[in-house]
């Protein structure tokens, strides 16, 4: 009798086994076809044409060495039509250090008059350079690297991302919008050709109006710095919503997104890397850095105008950020802000 209690128990245990075994397996398998349906669509944006810049001896390693990522926003509203033309609406570039867990941010004002790459010193405003170098059949990409590596004076651009209008606003609609602080009221038209409104104050945002917010420059006293603000108030929301745990839910959506509209040069794989550098960054270590332009009217045309003292300075600041050989005395800290 104790021989067959024993038995019976035996079998309900192997039982169990297979069963637990069965569920394992199935959430294996569910695993895997998640992650390989995220890895095809995060895959069709990666650029394996993307090369090291010329400013370094060789690519850095992200997670092991501090490095530069140029973030671009640009003027198209779709991925077709991204391959016919397109300028860059928004040019930031991080430099991060993962060992000091910090970051410098910095925001180039679309209209920066400056020299444009493979143009033999021609100057013009610098959204252009993609488009200079489509005419001189150079990849557009590169152009806009080698042009803002100039500008900041030697600066290496290590990576880029490019995400394009109805990629931004997908994402900002994917993840159940953003909330921002209208600081000064003002109306846009949309893309639909709707007209927007934004109170003072307090707002929550779908992508169609986060896009407005983040593109309004006319109607700001303070025009392209105003803009750069809004810019990385939005920016800065989003990165904590990408790469918080709640995101993980919309994996399969957001990768089918940003698969079509956006397009960058680290490997896929050091995206879990790059989230979680990010995370790792307190926001008193999290600074934006703004450059000084006034605006200035040459031939019929309005360019804001950045002098070569501003010029030196941001570039210090973004090369002391990097462990790369800087000067001091060509930094002026109080123009250097902290996020709050």
């Amino acid at each position: 009798m104790k021989n067959q209690r024993s038995e019976q128990r035996a079998a309900r245990r192997k039982k169990r086994n297979r069963i637990l075994f069965v569920f394992l397996a199935l959430f294996a398998l569910i695993g895997s076809f998640y992650i390989y349906q995220m890895w095809n669509a995060l895959a069709k944006g990666h650029d394996s044409n993307a090369t090291k810049s010329d400013l370094r001896q060789k690519q850095v390693e992200i997670g092991k060495e501090p490095f530069t990522v140029l973030l671009m926003g640009v003027d198209s509203r779709t991925a077709k039509g991204e391959k016919e033309s397109w300028r860059s609406d928004v040019l930031m570039i991080a430099a991060i250090n993962p060992e000091k867990k910090s970051a410098s941010i910095v925001s180039i004002p679309r209209d920066t008059r400056t020299t444009i790459a493979h143009t033999n010193g021609w100057k013009d405003k610098i959204n252009s350079a993609a488009t200079w170098g489509r005419e001189k059949g150079v990849d557009p990409v590169a152009n806009v690297r080698l042009t803002v590596e100039s500008f900041l004076e030697s600066v290496p651009i290590d990576y880029y991302a490019k995400i394009n209008f109805q990629g931004f606003m997908d994402v900002v609609d994917q993840l159940n919008g953003v909330d921002v602080d209208v600081k000064r009221a003002f109306t846009y038209h949309s893309f639909n050709d709707k007209i927007l409104n934004f109170r003072l104050g307090p707002m929550h945002l779908n992508g169609e109006e986060a896009l407005a917010y983040v593109r309004m420059r006319k109607q700001d006293p303070e025009g392209d710095h105003g803009r750069n603000r809004r810019q990385q108030e939005v920016i800065n929301q989003l990165l904590d919503k990408l790469t918080g745990v709640q995101v993980l839910t919309q994996f399969t959506s957001l990768t089918e997104i940003v698969g079509n509209n956006f397009s960058y040069s680290f490997s896929p794989s050091e995206i879990p890397t790059l989230a979680n550098i990010y995370r790792s960054i307190p926001k008193e270590s999290l600074k934006h850095i703004t450059i000084e332009a006034p605006s200035e009217r040459i031939n019929g045309i309005w360019y804001d105008l950045v002098s070569q003292k501003e010029r030196d300075r941001v570039s210090n600041l973004l090369k002391k950020e990097l462990d790369l050989p800087y000067d001091q005395n060509k930094i002026e800290v109080p123009k250097a802000k902290k996020t709050n």
